[in-house]
């Protein structure tokens, strides 16, 4: 049990500490080199993906953009219009606003007196 206890040296190896730096910088560049060609290569068949020409006639939609727009307003013309879902049973449409006014009308009730926080039972 004769051990000597001594304080840690404040010398720090320079040398080790600039080949862990170097090996540190030497071992990014060597994997930035490696993985630039995988990427390239891997990366390559999505980037011409959205260069391909169009299918081979027959088209079946002239012009898409218009056909959408159409579509879109006959949706919201549907949503914010009155109308007969089934005349025979009663069933009608109502505007989409006015059906979100009535169902927040009907879950409004006010809390009864009973059930206050206040009241104790």
């Amino acid at each position: 049990m004769n051990d000597v206890h001594r304080h840690e040296s404040p010398l720090v190896d320079a040398r080790l500490l600039h080949r862990v730096g170097l090996g540190l910088g030497v071992g990014l560049v060597l994997i930035a080199a490696l993985m630039y060609p995988l990427l390239r290569y891997w990366l390559a068949p999505q980037i011409t993906a959205g260069l391909q020409a169009p299918p081979p006639a027959p088209r079946l939609q002239a012009h898409p953009a218009a056909d959408i727009a159409a579509e879109r307003a006959q949706q919201r013309q549907r949503l914010e219009s009155y109308g007969w879902v089934d005349r025979e049973t009663g069933i009608a449409q109502i505007p989409i606003e006015r059906a979100m006014a009535l169902l927040v009308a009907s879950h409004a009730t006010p809390a009864a007196a009973d059930d206050a926080p206040g009241n104790a039972r």
